[in-house]
């Protein structure tokens, strides 16, 4: 994915998670180094979770009655497995 893709993508999950009622904090970023998207989330302390931008994007998009709170869930999740194979 060149950079041209990262920001396409992280402009989408941008405005995907802008239509969720209510204030949030967020933000999505990507890492050109790695080629990896992240999103961080002040729920989450702000930290940094990478995530498959395309089916992050698509999840976001095509799932019928996500709230927010199942953003924050799944996030939470993936997080959790990013720090025990960190410690691993």
């Amino acid at each position: 994915m060149n950079s041209i893709e990262q920001e396409t993508i992280c402009f989408q999950i941008t405005w995907e998670l802008g239509r969720f009622p209510g204030r949030h904090d967020y933000h999505v970023t990507s890492d050109p180094r790695c080629q990896e998207i992240g999103v961080q989330l002040g729920e989450l302390g702000g930290q940094w979770v990478p995530v498959d931008a395309e089916k992050f994007y698509t999840w976001l998009r095509d799932t019928p009655g996500l709230k927010w709170a199942d953003v924050v869930d799944m996030l939470a999740r993936k997080l959790q497995k990013v720090k025990r194979k960190h410690h691993a």
